[in-house]
């Protein structure tokens, strides 16, 4: 049986992209999510995106359509370093939209002490 998931479109929020999207499989796994948080290997990096992002509608910079992407790493090698990054982030976005919201709540960040808040404490009270 084949992987089960869900495409989300997420238009690409940088300067010359207006208008422009791409459809991201939202079922990353977590190594290949720890992988594309550090960007050590561009050559894995591309090989990641080539896995997850499915379609998009692109254009190089004589206003030519880019290829489809997904399966295709060596299509990654002719976007600009910006880009590339930006897409490394949205797969973990489009991971996220996924996530039930209430299972994100239950999990603290690393920033988080663990204590509630004083909005979170029944008597609404800060705690010290």
């Amino acid at each position: 049986m084949g992987r089960v998931y869900d495409l989300v479109r997420m238009e690409i929020d940088l300067p010359g992209y207006e208008k422009a999207w791409v459809d991201i499989c939202d079922d990353i796994l977590i190594e290949d999510l720890e992988e594309l948080d550090k960007v050590k290997d561009f050559d894995r990096v591309r090989e990641l995106l080539a896995e997850y992002v499915k379609d998009w509608n692109l254009k190089d910079r004589r206003g030519r359509s880019l290829p489809k992407p997904f399966k295709k790493p060596e299509v990654f090698r002719k976007l600009p370093l910006k880009l590339v990054l930006w897409l490394a982030q949205a797969v973990t976005r489009a991971a996220l939209r996924s996530v039930p919201l209430l299972m994100l709540e239950a999990v603290p960040s690393a920033t988080e002490s663990g204590k509630p808040s004083s909005a979170e404490t029944s008597d609404g009270l800060q705690e010290s």
